[in-house]
């Protein structure tokens, strides 16, 4: 294990932290790199600044080596017991993940699964699909690009351009477990052989083409009984390119950074754990796009929609914030209404962390059968604590959504 003796600035999710020097460099790299994650200001009086992390957790390493731990307000093991929930880790997993203090273990641990999910992968062979190509052949194969193929071969007619399809294993769904495993191998990891596996992984794989492929490419990936097994590998290969930075040069980590966006790791959270505990007849949708209006133009995408057999009986939506006392009684509230009404459902649930927002609600719209909840779900204590509190909202969820 690699010992860190940089110097350490810790901060807390939606805290400022006190004044604390840092130099031109170091600045524009948090100005430059990671404008949305992290609020910077400079003391009017002092050369200092100040710090926030927003809703992010994780850790940032500076151009001066100086070292950022973000921190939650609960645990970091709960945060990761969070995160291997959400991301579908065996039981196992998850008790090990809760163990865990310093972020470096998380991606350690993280990493490496990812690891045992691709090798398991390539044991069980790589997924095949058609591709089609564009190619300039000395034979005719599939069809004819007649005018491609008058640009290209005026002068050289003993080719043509053609168009065909290919059964093969170069396909973005594979290209992306590439990329990932080639990204993180440059990672410093704590554990030495984590950085190996992840190469080798990479030189197994080096047959496909090289891709820079983005977390909106993994989201129009489509699933079958033929590639249902590669959802858990894509997840993680999602959870990496929203998190981590690194430099595109082998070796060099100058620049890294993981941070986690609380909000996002909140939601899928709560949609798994609930997942994970409803009655089979309950069917719960994720993050499913909609419009408010009748014409498509005003685009909602709700967090929860909760379901059984043909109808849709809940929707929700889950925040992972600091609010004022009075604030979730607004725009919250409001957002939830508009769901509610764009989909016909009279019953919407609003899901807090119980370490953000102490209070619950019940709102009757008036004029209105729409019925407007207040949840919250306590993410302190130990791994059976915290499965205990995940049974105890899915209960709530499932009462909220069969109450008349």
């Amino acid at each position: 294990m690699i010992s860190d003796r940089r110097p350490l600035i810790e901060l807390t999710t939606y805290q400022w932290c006190e004044p604390t020097a840092l130099n031109d460099e170091d600045i524009a790299y948090l100005r430059g790199e990671s404008p949305q994650q992290i609020n910077i200001v400079r003391e009017v009086d002092s050369q200092a600044y100040r710090l926030n992390p927003n809703q992010y957790v994780g850790v940032l390493r500076l151009p001066s080596g100086v070292r950022i731990e973000c921190r939650p307000r609960v645990g970091v093991a709960n945060i990761l017991y969070m995160l291997a929930v959400a991301y579908r880790m065996p039981s196992s997993f998850r008790h090990q993940l809760a163990t865990f203090a310093p972020f470096d273990q998380v991606i350690d641990a993280v990493a490496s699964y990812f690891a045992d999910t691709v090798n398991e992968l390539v044991s069980r062979g790589l997924y095949r699909s058609y591709m089609e190509r564009d190619e300039n052949l000395p034979i005719v194969r599939g069809r004819i690009m007649f005018a491609e193929d008058a640009r290209l071969n005026f002068a050289l007619r003993h080719r043509t351009y053609c168009r065909y399809s290919e059964l093969t294993w170069d396909i973005p769904e594979n290209q992306v477990l590439r990329q990932v495993a080639q990204a993180l191998s440059n990672w410093p990891f704590r554990r030495r052989e984590i950085p190996t596996r992840l190469a080798l992984i990479a030189g197994e794989l080096s047959e496909l083409s090289p891709s820079s492929l983005r977390v909106e490419d993994i989201d129009r990936f489509t699933y079958h009984r033929q590639n249902e097994y590669y959802r858990r590998s894509h997840a993680l290969c999602r959870l990496f390119l929203e998190t981590v930075s690194l430099s595109e040069h082998a070796g060099d980590v100058r620049f890294q950074t993981f941070l986690l966006d609380m909000n996002k790791l909140f939601e899928s959270f709560v949609s798994q754990a609930l997942e994970d505990r409803l009655e089979p007849s309950f069917r719960v949708g994720a993050q499913i796009p909609t419009s408010l209006d009748t014409r498509g133009a005003v685009r909602i995408q709700p967090d929860l929609l909760l379901s059984r057999g043909t109808e849709d009986l809940l929707v929700g939506d889950c925040k992972f914030k600091r609010l004022g006392e009075d604030e979730f009684k607004n725009h919250d509230h409001y957002q939830l209404l508009a769901y509610c009404t764009a989909l016909g459902i009279d019953r919407g649930v609003l899901i807090y962390p119980l370490h953000e927002v102490a209070a619950t609600q019940e709102v009757d719209v008036r004029n209105s059968s729409i019925h407007l909840a207040t949840l919250t779900v306590d993410i302190g204590g130990d791994v059976d604590y915290l499965e205990a509190e995940c049974d105890r909202l899915a209960g709530a969820m499932a009462a909220e959504a069969l109450r008349t």
